[in-house]
C-alpha cells in the first residue's frame, strides 16, 4: 500500500494522539495509586486491582477485537475503542469506593484493548516497509511520552486538584481524536473470518480467576479473600445505598478453577478450526513465536517498577506526589527518547540482535534496581530507571516490527492482538507477581504511616520482587538467542 506523505503523517498523528492518552491513563494511575489507597483506606492487595483490571481487561479482549477489527474494519473499531475508553474515564472519575473502581477500570481496558490493537495494524497498512521502523518508532516515543507525563503532570495536578482531575482532563482529548479519527483516517480492508467466542471467553476466565488468588494468596496464607461492601453508589447521581455485601473469595479453589479454564482453553485451541490463539504458529513460525514469548517475559519482569517505585518513595522516602511524579517520569521519558532510536535501527539491522541487546540491558537495570534500599541515594535510583529506559526503549520497536510483519498482512490486526495479549497479560502479571511477593513482607494494613518496620518490610519485598524480575529479563533474553529463525530476514522485507 503506497499512500501519499501528507495522508500518511496525518493518520499517524491522530493515532499517536490516541494512543497518547491510553498512555498517559496508564502513568498517572501509578503514580495516585497511594493517594487512591489513602482515600479509601485499602492496603496494597486490594490497590493494585486498580491497575490491574485495567490490563487483565486489555491482555484477554485485544485478541478477540484484533481478529474482529480484521473482518469488520480497523478504522471502526478503533473509533469504538475511544468511545469505551471515554465512558470508563468518565465513571472512574466520579468513583465513591475502592471496590468500584476496578469495575470502571475495566471498561476503560475494554476500550484501550479495542483502540490499541489497531493502532499499530493502522500503522503497518499505511506506511511501507522501508518506514515502519520509523514510524513505530515514533509511536512508542508517544507511549512512553503518555507514560512520562501522566506522573508528572499527574503529580503537579493531584497536588492542587486532586487525582479525580486527571480523569476530567482525558475527556475533551478523547472526544476530539475520535471527530478526527473518524473524518480523517481512512477504513481498512474487511476480510471473511470466523470468531472463536468459546476460547475468548476460556481466556477472559482463566486470567482473571488464576490472577486473583496469585495476587492475593501468599500474603493471606491462602486463606478465603474476604470483602466487605457497606455503601453503593449510583453513577452519574448523588444517590447513596447503604448495603451490607459480604464475599468469600476461597483462594485456592479459585486457582484450581483458572488452571482448569487455561486447559480448557488450550484443548479448545487445538480443535476449533480459526481459534483465537493459533498454537501452530508458534511452532511453526519462529519469528511470531520469538517476539511473542519475549513480550510476554520483558513486560512481565519490568512493568510493574511503576508501582514498585511509586511505593517506595511515597512510603519509604515520604516524598509529596509532586516530586514522585518526576522521578517516576524519568523510566519513561528515557525509554520516549530511546524508542524512535530503536525504531532507526530496527529499519537497518537485525531486529533479533537488536531484542537481544535490549533484554541485557534490562536484565541490567533490574539487577541494580534489586540492590535499592531505604538508605539508597535518588541518584541512584534514577540512573537505574534511565538504564531500564535505554533497555526498554530500544526492545518495542523491533520486537514489534518483526511480529507484525511475520504473518501476512490480511492478519495483522489478529498478529497485533496476540502480541498485545503477550504484553498486557506480561504487565498484569507484574502487578500481580510484585503485589504477590511484596505482600509476604509486609502486615496487612500497609498504610499506618509512621512505622519503620513497615517500610524496612516493604524494601525488603521489592528487593526479592526486582530480583525475580531481573531473572525473567534474563530467560527473555536466553528466548531470542535460543529460538532462532532459519532466516532473520522477514518475507515483507525479503521482498523489497
Amino acid at each position: 500500500m503506497h499512500l501519499g506523505l501528507e495522508y500518511k503523517w496525518i493518520a499517524l498523528i491522530i493515532i499517536n494522539i490516541a494512543t497518547f492518552v491510553v498512555s498517559f491513563d496508564t502513568g498517572l494511575v501509578t503514580l495516585i495509586l497511594p493517594n487512591i489507597a489513602r482515600d479509601f483506606h485499602a492496603d496494597i492487595n486490594v490497590t493494585i486491582w486498580v491497575p490491574m483490571a485495567k490490563f487483565l481487561m486489555m491482555a484477554a479482549f485485544m485478541p478477540v477485537f484484533g481478529k474482529l477489527s480484521d473482518i469488520k474494519g480497523r478504522k471502526r473499531y478503533f473509533n469504538i475503542g475511544i468511545i469505551i475508553f471515554t465512558i470508563g474515564s468518565l465513571l472512574t472519575a466520579i468513583s465513591s469506593s475502592i471496590y468500584e473502581i476496578p469495575f470502571y477500570r475495566a471498561i476503560t481496558g475494554i476500550g484501550s484493548a479495542i483502540l490499541i490493537v489497531n493502532t499499530r495494524s493502522l500503522i503497518v497498512d499505511i506506511f511501507p516497509a522501508n518506514e515502519r521502523g520509523r514510524a513505530l518508532g515514533w509511536h512508542l516515543f508517544m507511549v512512553y511520552l503518555g507514560h512520562t507525563l501522566g506522573p508528572a503532570l499527574g503529580g503537579i495536578i493531584t497536588a492542587f486538584w486532586g487525582w479525580r482531575f486527571l480523569f476530567i482532563i482525558l475527556l475533551p482529548i478523547s472526544l476530539v481524536t475520535l471527530i478526527l479519527s473518524y473524518l480523517m483516517i481512512k477504513e481498512s480492508t474487511k476480510r471473511k473470518q470466523t470468531m472463536d467466542w468459546l476460547g475468548s471467553l476460556l481466556l477472559v476466565g482463566a486470567l482473571i480467576f488464576t490472577l486473583i488468588p496469585i495476587t492475593f494468596g501468599p500474603q493471606r496464607d491462602w486463606t478465603p479473600l474476604d470483602i466487605v461492601i457497606t455503601e453503593f453508589w449510583i453513577p452519574l447521581t448523588n444517590i447513596f445505598v447503604d448495603t451490607f455485601i459480604y464475599i468469600a473469595i476461597p483462594l485456592v479453589e479459585t486457582l484450581i478453577v483458572g488452571l482448569v479454564l487455561f486447559t480448557l482453553f488450550f484443548i479448545s485451541q487445538i480443535k476449533i478450526k480459526s481459534p483465537i490463539l493459533n498454537l501452530k504458529l508458534f511452532i511453526e513460525n519462529k519469528h511470531f513465536s520469538s517476539t511473542n514469548l519475549q513480550a510476554l517475559l520483558i513486560y512481565t519482569s519490568h512493568f510493574s517498577i511503576y508501582v514498585v517505585v511509586a511505593f517506595y518513595l511515597g512510603l519509604v522516602k515520604l516524598m509529596d506526589p509532586f516530586w514522585m511524579g518526576i522521578i517516576l517520569a524519568v523510566f519513561p521519558l528515557v525509554a520516549a527518547i530511546t524508542s524512535p532510536i530503536g525504531g532507526w535501527f530496527s529499519d537497518r539491522y537485525d531486529q533479533r540482535d537488536i531484542r537481544i541487546l535490549a533484554a541485557g540491558i534490562t536484565t541490567l537495570s533490574l539487577l541494580l534496581l534489586s540492590r535499592l534500599t531505604a538508605s539508597s541515594s535518588i541518584e541512584f535510583l534514577m540512573a537505574s530507571l534511565i538504564l531500564l529506559g535505554v533497555g526498554v526503549g530500544l526492545f518495542s520497536p523491533a520486537n514489534t516490527s518483526e511480529c507484525l510483519i511475520s504473518l501476512p498482512s490480511q492478519k495483522r490486526s489478529y498478529v497485533n492482538g496476540v502480541l498485545g495479549m503477550m504484553r498486557y497479560a506480561g504487565q498484569t502479571l507484574s502487578y500481580a507477581i510484585s503485589a504477590s511477593v511484596i505482600g509476604l513482607y509486609l502486615p496487612t494494613q500497609l498504610f499506618l504511616e509512621g512505622g519503620n518496620i513497615a517500610a524496612e518490610q516493604y524494601v525488603l519485598g521489592i528487593s526479592q520482587s526486582l530480583l525475580f524480575s531481573a531473572v525473567l529479563a534474563a530467560i527473555a533474553m536466553l528466548v531470542a538467542i535460543v529460538i532462532r529463525p532459519r532466516n532473520n530476514l522477514p518475507v515483507e522485507q525479503k521482498s523489497m
